[in-house]
C-alpha cells in the first residue's frame, strides 16, 4: 500500500470519528475529582439579623461536569451542623452559590464552613477545612 492510501484511509477514519461525536456524542474520561478554588469565595454580607439572606458562593472546576455542590456549617453556640445546603451553578457569576435565608432557627454567633462536598458522578473532592 502507498502512502497516499493509508493517508486517505486514516483521514477517512479520522472523519467517521469526528462525525460520531458529533452526532452520538463521546464520553470524556472522567479522572480526577472536582476541584474547590478556596479562593474564589465570597460573601455577600458578614453581618446578618432574623430576615436577612446572606449568599455564599465559590468556583468548581471538573474536567466534564459538576453533579452536586453541598456545603455544611458549623453552628456557633452548639457546635452542631446545620443541614447540608446545595449549591447550584450561576451561568452569569460562573459559581456555585446558595442563599441562606436566616430565621429564628439560626443561632446568633460567628459560622464557619465545615465541609464542602462536590461530586461528578464519578468521583468526589471535599474541603474539610473550617472557613469563617
Amino acid at each position: 500500500m502507498n502512502n497516499k492510501r493509508i493517508f486517505t484511509i486514516l483521514l477517512f477514519i479520522v472523519f467517521l470519528f469526528l462525525i460520531q461525536s458529533t452526532v452520538f456524542g463521546v464520553e470524556v474520561l472522567e479522572t480526577f475529582p472536582p476541584t474547590i478554588n478556596t479562593d474564589s469565595f465570597v460573601i455577600s454580607k458578614t453581618n446578618a439579623t432574623i430576615g436577612d439572606t446572606v449568599k455564599i458562593a465559590f468556583e468548581v472546576t471538573d474536567e466534564t461536569k459538576v453533579e452536586s455542590v453541598y456545603a455544611y456549617y458549623t453552628k456557633p453556640q452548639t457546635g452542631g451542623t446545620v443541614s447540608a445546603k446545595r449549591l447550584t451553578y450561576n451561568e452569569e457569576t460562573k459559581l456555585y452559590e446558595v442563599d441562606l435565608n436566616i430565621d429564628n432557627n439560626w443561632e446568633s454567633g460567628e459560622y464557619s464552613i465545615r465541609d464542602i462536598r462536590v461530586s461528578d458522578g464519578k468521583n468526589e473532592a471535599a474541603s474539610d477545612a473550617e472557613r469563617d
